[in-house]
């Protein structure tokens, strides 16, 4: 018993430590799913990832100089927040316009959701982002689909994931040591933050509110054998 209990003092040392150390989550693409119901929706990624700059230099990345992303980590046993159209107004709205909208399927627990049921209009798609405090407060909020990688995000076992980048394009009033969207002049748009003035050319494009990473299989708690660890 003494020993079950020397490990679990162990296991949870080393969970503060890695929580000192920041957030470091790890990069498989995850595939498309096929369009469900009468829309044109996926869930978890849209298989267009919209790539930021792979070549841009890691000062000003996350994780340097003790500088972290605002990542929020989707967890297997929470409930996403889920797509659902609108058919019409009472008393107006009839069986026939009921039947004719479209529905999008749940995501899977740990994954976000996309909708891509106006491929006329100017976004790639729509997607359900978690509620919350930094969420409410952005003025123009626009989500972006990025690798892991571009975000010097690592996933356990070096997978590769799409992360869910959430922008504020309203907000461009730059504040040093916070992260941003920069379109700059050879690498394309990057995430950085500066210590100091913006490096000259690089135009800000928005701040960043949020990063959703994906809850991936490899993630799972796997069972330990001891009651104490596993609880």
């Amino acid at each position: 018993m003494k020993d079950a209990k020397c490990r679990t003092c162990v296991v949870a040392c080393a969970l503060l430590l890695a929580g000192a150390r920041a957030f470091v989550v790890n990069p498989t693409l995850l595939s498309s799913r096929a369009p469900g119901g009468g829309s044109a929706a996926a869930v978890g990624t849209s298989g267009r990832t919209g790539s930021l700059s792979m070549a841009a230099p890691l000062e000003g990345a996350h994780g340097m100089r003790s500088r972290f992303l605002p990542v929020d980590q989707m967890d297997d046993e929470v409930f996403a927040p889920r797509i659902v159209q609108v058919a019409g107004v009472l008393p107006e709205i009839t069986v026939a316009d009921i039947m004719a909208v479209g529905f999008t399927p749940a995501p899977e627990m740990g994954m976000w959701q996309y909708d891509f049921s106006d491929p006329e209009g100017p976004q790639l798609g729509t997607v359900a982002v978690p509620g919350g405090e930094q969420v409410f407060k952005m003025k123009e909020p626009v989500a972006i689909v990025c690798p892991n990688d571009d975000l010097n995000i690592q996933m356990p076992n070096d997978e590769k994931a799409e992360m869910l980048l959430v922008i504020d394009r309203a907000n461009r009033e730059f504040e040093f040591g916070k992260f941003f969207l920069w379109d700059t002049p050879s690498d394309g748009l990057v995430v950085r933050y500066f210590e100091g003035e913006p490096t000259p050319g690089f135009a800000c494009v928005g701040r960043v509110g949020i990063v959703l990473a994906p809850f991936l299989p490899s993630m799972a708690k796997k069972s330990s054998g001891f009651e104490e660890e596993d609880y």
